[in-house]
């Protein structure tokens, strides 16, 4: 027998598969979630199996040792079998069951039955060898036999694997991605070449119409060796991915540990809420305000480290208003009782936090803490009443004339009619009618020298801005009552036009009684030289808008030259000898702190117009 290559390249293509499988188990091992390289581990064990049986039976000197040898060729063959279905199955995600479960159910009949049989399951009987020539040299044993007709179950075992196969493979690349392309081509088109190659070239052995041995080792080595670097392409695509999965990981670390310095050196409280109102971000400004850390705050909720249940229910009611309505929401004033018991008052920013879905559960937010500038406030509105009340003090005392003779009139009037009736009761026959009537005279003195007296107890009251419904046309009245003395001696006319049923105003009696008092006692002062036939003032109240009022004071003096038209305002600016300059300044504030405008004009014939408008009151306007 001259077997010259024979011998050699067979031990070589099993050591080959041999060496492939033992390269996927180790792969398993380092990744034993992947099931396929345990699979196909075995598979290419069971082909170095295959590969050896092969070389035996080549080199068989009997039928009884080659009909053995054939035999327990079918055990490795069983194995590779049911592990590719395994493999195929896992690999691409594909492949009908129904196919893989008859190809598996038919590898096992004839397992069974290949033992069963003598001397095997592919013949009847073999009465011979025969000694063949084989491509490059050397000759091989061959059988020469009866062929058993159950060989027919090895045929239909690998019709159902190889249908199998090609479903798997034609699945998995109707899927078109260049992966899932190469696989199919790859895994489903040498498989399905060489098990129909082998199932051929294996049934025309035992048909006696081929003289050849079996080929199964090297087209299975073709397969292994060609899924074995798909299979490590895959491994190295991975370890490529872990690469730079770590480094997008170590990135993403490295990002949120960066974001994290931000938002923790950020002054505002940056928070996120669930709709349960736990906390699922936060920085170190809430952290410091709750006097604890940042991870004991996430997962928890303001109540439990805020006791005030007003505050609480409140930020959750704003939170969820957020997340159901999907609107950024501005809430200027909010408080918030930190961990030493002291208020503090925020102005927040909540936004929702969107889900792919468009719908919101989680509520992000940014507080500013304005407590110093409410409290700045509160020391200018001290500072601003201050002013106001000096500057009330001041024009009252400017007026000191005209308010004595105010309350000089009601007092000599109650005189006389007290002294009168003395004298009716000192009669015999008093007429108690006579009497009646002066009294009533005294009461009515009297009731006007208190409203005197009370308008200048409110005017020298000092004291917080209150307000409340205000009607402008009695608060003018009152006002142009205290200086009617005073335009009589400055010998001004006076002419009011007062708009019926004006809506009120929300605002405090006393500053704007001090805002239209500086205006008329401005446009008497302004008119002292001009000459007494032209000396008018003319003082009206108007609707200037749905929901505005306007008030004007109109004089017939000189005017103001147009540059100091806004100049006025300005404080210790004043036109006056003796003017401290504090007045319209004062008054713009007092309009500024109503919601108002407070500006003068030029009268197209002479005489200078102040003006100032005020929001009324949407009850009285509907």
């Amino acid at each position: 027998m001259n077997l010259n290559w024979f011998p050699v390249v067979w031990p070589m293509v099993a050591g080959a598969c041999l060496a492939i499988g033992i390269m996927q188990f180790v792969i398993w091992l380092k990744q034993t979630g992947e099931r396929a390289h345990l699979a196909f581990s075995v598979i290419a064990v069971s082909v170095t199996a295959i590969t050896i049986c092969e070389l035996m039976m080549a080199l068989a000197h009997t039928p009884a040792e080659y009909g053995a040898i054939l035999r327990w060729l079918h055990v490795p063959q069983f194995i590779a079998v049911i592990l590719v279905l395994v493999f195929v199955r896992d690999y691409l995600r594909a492949g009908r069951l129904w196919l893989a479960y008859g190809a598996g159910v038919l590898q096992l009949l004839e397992l069974i039955l290949n033992f069963y049989f003598e001397p095997n399951l592919d013949y009847w009987a073999i009465t011979g060898l025969q000694q063949i020539e084989i491509f490059g040299g050397g000759t091989a044993s061959v059988a020469v036999g009866i062929a058993s007709p159950w060989a027919g179950i090895s045929v239909m075992s690998m019709l159902f694997l190889t249908l199998f196969v090609a479903d798997a493979a034609l699945t998995n690349l109707r899927r078109g991605g260049s992966v899932e392309r190469r696989r199919s081509a790859v895994l489903g088109g040498s498989l399905v070449f060489t098990i129909v190659v082998t199932t051929v070239n294996s049934a025309l052995i035992q048909a006696g119409i081929l003289q050849s041995i079996h080929l199964y080792s090297i087209p299975l080595l073709a397969v292994i060796a060609a899924i074995s670097l798909e299979l490590s392409a895959d491994v190295f695509r991975a370890a490529q991915l872990a690469a730079q999965l770590q480094k997008s990981d170590a990135l993403l670390r490295n990002e949120r540990h960066f974001l994290r310095q931000v938002i923790d050196i950020a002054p505002n409280l940056i928070f996120a809420k669930d709709r349960r109102g736990r906390f699922t971000l936060v920085n170190q400004a809430v952290a410091d305000i709750y006097g604890t850390t940042i991870d004991a705050l996430i997962g928890k909720t303001d109540a439990d480290f805020n006791d005030n249940l007003g505050e609480v229910d409140a930020f959750c009611r704003a939170d969820l208003e957020v997340m159901d309505t999907l609107q950024e929401r501005l809430v200027p004033e909010e408080r918030i009782t930190d961990a030493a018991g002291k208020a503090h008052w925020m102005q927040t920013v909540k936004r929702p936090i969107l889900e792919t879905d468009g719908t919101a559960n989680q509520v992000l937010g940014s507080a500013t803490d304005i407590t110093a500038r409410k409290q700045a406030e509160a020391e200018l509105g001290r500072m601003r009443n201050e002013l106001a009340h000096f500057s009330r003090v001041t024009m009252l005392s400017e007026l000191s004339g005209s308010l004595a003779h105010e309350l000089n009139q009601p007092l000599t009037a109650i005189l006389s009619n007290a002294q009168a009736a003395l004298r009716f009761l000192a009669r015999d026959n008093p007429n108690l009618d006579e009497a009646r009537e002066i009294l009533q005279d005294i009461v009515k003195d009297d009731k006007r020298a208190g409203e005197v007296i009370q308008g200048l107890r409110l005017l020298l009251k000092k004291g917080e801005m209150r307000k409340e419904p205000v009607d402008l046309n009695q608060v003018i009245r009152e006002v142009l009552r205290l200086v009617h003395s005073d335009m009589l001696n400055s010998g001004v006319g006076l002419t009011t036009e007062f708009a019926p049923a004006l809506p009120t105003v929300n605002g405090d009696r006393v500053q704007l009684q001090q805002v239209i008092l500086n205006l008329v006692v401005n446009g008497c002062d302004a008119m002292a030289g001009t000459a007494a036939a032209d000396r008018k003032l003319l003082v009206s109240t108007e609707p200037a808008t749905a929901d505005c009022i306007l008030v004007s004071v109109a004089d017939h003096g000189p005017g103001i030259p147009a540059e100091d038209l806004e100049r006025v305002f300005d404080p210790f600016f004043t036109t006056k000898m003796q003017g401290l300059g504090l007045g319209l300044g004062v008054c713009r504030t007092i309009i500024s702190a109503h919601g108002g405008r407070l500006w003068a004009t030029n009268n197209a014939g002479s005489g200078t117009s102040f003006h100032f408008t005020l929001p009324a009151n949407s009850s009285d306007t509907a």
